[in-house]
């Protein structure tokens, strides 16, 4: 994945994180880590088993993030991941997981449309830094196959 992007977001991840919830000092560095973190891996997961196309028609504006299984996953492995967190301070991991996961998904789409990259897989691939020749593999019907059997 681009770090470059995710650099980018982590200010305003920041920014939504002490503005809602109060969040400040090293607990905002912690989280902060972990929902890119989860959103990398759940990224990365789902277009393994899956293909590319609800991560491209999110990230060029296609469709709404609301209703999307990724987002859905990410906000799931983010809470999960803080559970109990001291850095939480008392606030619902569930809440600040799927304020992260919304803050860093509308981030990606801002940042893809000021890349001046193309809406099609090429500039995605581009934009997020993986090798295009692996996204034809798992957008083959061979690959869509074969990510049925990833858990």
């Amino acid at each position: 994945m681009n770090e470059r992007v995710f650099n980018d977001l982590k200010s305003d991840l920041r920014a939504v994180l002490k503005s809602k919830f109060g969040i400040e000092g090293a607990a905002i560095d912690i989280l902060v880590d972990k929902g890119q973190s989860a959103l990398k891996s759940t990224m990365l997961a789902y277009i393994t088993k899956n293909g590319t196309k609800e991560a491209e028609d999110i990230i060029c504006s296609r469709i709404e993030t609301v209703n999307s299984p990724l987002r859905s996953q990410a906000i799931d492995a983010l809470d999960k991941g803080l559970k109990g967190a001291k850095e939480l301070g008392g606030n619902s991991s569930e809440e600040v997981a799927e304020v992260s996961v919304d803050t860093l998904l509308n981030g990606m789409r801002q940042a893809f449309s000021n890349s001046g990259q193309t809406k099609d897989t090429k500039g995605i691939c581009q934009f997020l830094g993986i090798d295009p020749m692996m996204i034809k593999m798992v957008n083959s019907s061979v690959g869509k196959l074969f990510g049925k059997f990833i858990k």
